[in-house]
């Protein structure tokens, strides 16, 4: 998996994200993000639960990735 996407100002300045996330604290978090690999796009999403990850989605269905694209930050608990 590479970074997502890395820096890219011409999707910065229309507001395109390609991670993001949200804690409730040091321990509890959950991240999305949108990456590329040489076969196409895709998309994974986290869980950290009492400091332990879980990978919850890692799909390259094009449902999920519009849905990661309209709402990277995963919804607040």
């Amino acid at each position: 998996m590479y970074n997502a996407w890395g820096v890219r100002d011409r999707f910065e300045k229309v507001g395109i994200r390609y991670f993001g996330g949200t804690c409730v604290d040091t321990k509890n978090c959950q991240f999305r993000g949108l990456f590329s690999d040489g076969a196409g796009s895709f998309v994974a999403e986290w869980k950290v639960v009492d400091g332990e990850s879980i990978r919850t989605v890692l799909t390259n269905s094009s449902d999920v990735i519009d849905l990661f694209l309209k709402h990277i930050d995963p919804p607040e608990p």
